[in-house]
């Protein structure tokens, strides 16, 4: 197989897995391609070594900042302003969505069929922009401009039918996934940037700030005109709200302070 960005092939070597006698296939670097073979465990052997990866993606050029995985394949989003698509079962790359002009800090799967294959893909970037892909394509569908004033666009998620984005100037904004139409924007969310969102159960959302908050909007009543439309306000970081992630029953976030933190389900 080649990869799309220059026709770089994949081969395969073969080594031990880690605690079996097993053999595991992973891809391998050929003429200079986009994956390298990693090492089961450090050198020196033993139970106890250092884990290693099991293979490298190397075919962007400048840092990553988000990944996900979605059906059969990995995306991966890096500030050298473009997104990448990968075999899960061959990790060669298999698409590249080009045409953001700032780096690309977060990415979230707008659609996917019954099968939970990705149809569409959201990206935010630097550039005050999200761009929605076709994931089969390649194409871009849609180029969804900030709201003048509201900054850099930092993180994505979508769930209940929309897909809401974060800025700089903390501002949240919600869109339509019939047409990605823009619904409402929220402004002065938070009093510092907001770098994480997260939907959860039927009507949640919630945001992570920079300035050590979490807070929780209930998506049904979200209007501009509304002094708090947040019904909830999660205190008790004393950080940078960094990561932010849900579990069955749960919503977990990581801070600055050293701290993870998991807040129970009655919160949805």
């Amino acid at each position: 197989p080649e990869d799309v960005a220059g026709g770089r092939g994949v081969a395969y070597s073969r080594h031990s897995s880690v605690g079996s006698t097993a053999e595991a296939v992973v891809p391998a670097i050929v003429a200079g391609g986009g994956v390298t073979p990693g090492s089961p465990q450090s050198p020196g052997g033993g139970g106890g070594g250092a884990l290693r990866a099991e293979a490298v993606l190397t075919l962007h050029t400048s840092k990553i900042y988000d990944v996900v995985i979605a059906g059969r394949f990995l995306f991966s989003a890096s500030l050298d302003r473009e997104v990448r698509m990968w075999n899960l079962e061959t990790l060669e790359c298999v698409n590249v969505f080009a045409g953001h002009t700032d780096g690309v800090n977060a990415i979230c799967v707008a659609d996917a069929d019954a099968s939970g294959q990705p149809r569409t893909l959201a990206s935010a970037s630097g550039d005050k922009t999200v761009r929605v892909w076709d994931v089969a394509t390649g194409a871009c569908l849609h180029t969804l401009a900030a709201e003048q004033g509201t900054g850099e666009v930092l993180a994505l998620s979508c769930g209940g039918g929309m897909l809401f984005s974060s800025t700089a100037n903390s501002a949240i904004t919600a869109y339509s996934l019939d047409g990605f139409r823009r619904e409402v924007t929220l402004r002065r969310t938070h009093r510092w940037e907001v770098w994480q969102l997260e939907f959860c159960g039927a009507h949640a959302l919630f945001s992570g700030s920079f300035d050590h908050t979490v807070k929780r909007w209930d998506t049904r009543y979200l209007q501009e005109t509304s002094a708090r439309p947040h019904t909830a306000e999660l205190l008790g970081h004393n950080g940078y709200v960094h990561a932010m992630t849900q579990g069955p029953n749960y919503l977990i976030t990581g801070c600055a302070d050293k701290t993870v933190r998991v807040w129970g389900a009655a919160l949805y």
